[in-house]
């Protein structure tokens, strides 16, 4: 089951989870690296969708997050997005 990722709203306080937005994009895209790089390296068909998963989700995340950041995250925020396009990228290439 998917995990709400809109918290209640202010990006800067921590959720649910003890993260404020901006950390736990970062925390995602690490997550989202890691498990796709483990994923390519075994090109086991589980971990792949698994990886695919865990993408999309950090993929949600930036996604809100970049809804409401003013322009002191952008850069943060697209250094994010570059990570997880490499992901994405390196994702796709392995499910081919």
């Amino acid at each position: 089951m998917a995990q709400d990722i809109r918290g209640a709203g202010d990006p800067y306080h921590a959720s649910h989870n003890g993260f404020n937005g901006f950390e736990d994009v970062g925390m995602r895209v690490a997550s989202a690296q890691k498990v796709v790089g483990s994923a390519t390296m075994s090109m086991d068909p589980a971990q792949l969708h698994n990886a695919a998963q865990i993408v999309e989700e950090a993929r949600r995340q930036l996604t809100h997050m970049k809804e409401i950041a003013t322009d002191l995250d952008e850069a943060f925020l697209s250094k994010q997005e570059e990570m997880l396009e490499q992901c994405e990228h390196q994702l796709n290439e392995a499910m081919r």
